[in-house]
């Protein structure tokens, strides 16, 4: 519906700036600098600019009121825009386009490609969005850098301190995350999925990442991980801090040093001081034995 409206004024505005085409874009006045209606973009301006074909109309200029142009690339945009392409340095007001790539957003912004340096407003797309957003971003894919709330059907990102909300969830995160499922590179925050998942990478100087807050969901995969895990499934298969806590109907670890497992079935690998209290708690030696107890146990090294 926005699209059809969208197309649907800029017809009108094609016949109405004929003229300013005609002579080769140049800027003509039909009011006063200060306002009225303008066939292109003046340096500064407080009323409406209908500028649909020329893209260089709008550029380096301030605009207070309304702009209607296949290309806006205003210095400050501080009213409202309505454009295909959006390039203003700073945008204070509202800006409708397909694409976005204001350098810095304290509005509000739509579009279907969203690409803005800086946001502190709020960023609505409906496909792709980028950059870096302090605020409210919202998007089918979002790929921002986020340190406020952020809601997405799926999100690959690298940075997140705030809130997200989507059906997966990719990415390093040190806020909260609610998904369907949670694929974290780090996480050290909350994060609740039916399906989470944790994993590191290694470097030259060895591992990183890994889940260090807590995950609660149906099933909790964690590979090099600390924090706590409840669910009803919990999997870490090695830990490089102290202290994991698994709470679910079946929990898992495969090298965990003081770890408490609490579960109808728990099973430990290679630890040291790890607790088990369930009903059938299994653990391993170093020795490569396997043994089975009931109700508590305590892992020894041999």
């Amino acid at each position: 519906m926005k699209i059809i409206r969208f197309v649907f004024l800029f017809c009108i505005n094609l016949s109405v700036c004929y003229a300013a085409y005609s002579q080769q874009n140049k800027h003509v006045s039909l009011g006063t600098k200060q306002g009225g209606i303008a066939l292109g973009m003046p340096t500064l301006y407080y009323g409406i600019v209908l500028s649909p074909i020329s893209p260089r109309a709008t550029q380096n200029s301030t605009l207070y009121g309304m702009v209607l142009s296949s290309k806006i690339h205003a210095n400050m945009l501080a009213g409202f825009g309505l454009s295909f392409v959006d390039m203003s340095a700073r945008l204070y007001g509202v800006s409708s386009s397909l694409v976005c790539n204001v350098n810095n957003i304290y509005g509000v912004a739509t579009s279907l490609y969203h690409t803005a340096t800086r946001s502190n407003g709020v960023a609505i797309g409906l496909g792709f969005m980028r950059g870096i957003h302090r605020g409210l971003s919202a998007s089918l894919i979002n790929y921002s850098e986020t340190k406020g709330f952020k809601i997405a059907g799926f999100v690959g990102n690298n940075h997140v301190k705030g809130v997200q909300i989507g059906g997966v969830l990719m990415g390093e995160s040190r806020g909260i995350r609610i998904a369907l499922c949670n694929a974290k590179f780090s996480h050290s925050g909350v994060c609740m999925g039916v399906i989470n998942s944790s994993t590191v990478l290694r470097s030259s100087s060895g591992y990183y990442g890994g889940t260090f807050g807590l995950s609660l969901g149906f099933i909790n995969a964690g590979y090099n991980s600390g924090g706590y895990q409840i669910g009803i499934i919990n999997s870490i298969r090695e830990s490089i801090r102290p202290r994991i806590i698994q709470l679910g109907a079946v929990n898992f670890a495969k090298v965990a040093e003081k770890s408490l497992q609490i579960g109808i079935i728990n099973s430990n690998g290679l630890g040291v001081n790890c607790k088990q209290i369930g009903i059938l708690n299994i653990q391993r030696s170093n020795r490569w034995l396997f043994k089975i107890v009931p109700f508590y146990n305590v892992t020894r090294v041999d």
